[in-house]
């Protein structure tokens, strides 16, 4: 993968270095937290403990209201920083994205979820941890359902 080279602002640091099981991050318009929280993935995909052949695997969820939404804004950011074709690769079809780098393989999920019928939609998603885009706009059931499907991936049998 080609060097990240992302220089925050001091106020985004607690954020990014914060090993919660929820962080939350909320500032005003063009405050960068769209790209510290994309950061942030390839922050705890390194944070995850190696499987018994040394890799590094996590599954990670990026949840916006719609799929259009996804298409308009979070996918361009997260291209922006990992590009297909250098940090991994991009199955449009599946909006997946297997960013690789260093021992680190990190299959990121991008979902559009709306309200508490899109929940059956996350039901046996086995992830290690999720980005909510716009978390204020993010319907409380796909919330605590979101909540319930992290820390599952890896399984105790691809772990070292």
């Amino acid at each position: 993968m080609a060097n990240v080279q992302f220089n925050p602002p001091e106020s985004i640091a607690p954020f990014l270095a914060a090993d919660k099981f929820i962080d939350l991050i909320v500032g005003p318009v063009g405050s960068t937290k769209t790209t510290a929280s994309l950061m942030k993935i390839a922050y705890e995909a390194k944070r995850v403990e190696p499987c018994h052949d040394g890799i590094r695997r996590s599954r990670c969820a990026v949840v916006r209201n719609t799929n259009q939404q996804l298409d308009d804004t979070t996918i361009p950011d997260f291209m922006k920083w990992f590009p297909e074709g250098e940090a991994g690769t991009y199955a449009r079809t599946g909006k997946r994205f297997f960013l690789r780098f260093d021992d680190v393989e990190c299959e990121v999920i991008f979902r559009g979820l709306d309200d508490q019928n899109d929940v059956r939609r996350l039901l046996s998603l086995q992830l290690s941890f999720a980005f909510m885009d716009e978390f204020r706009e993010i319907h409380p059931d796909i919330f605590n359902a979101l909540r319930g499907r992290l820390g599952r991936y890896p399984d105790k049998s691809m772990n070292g």
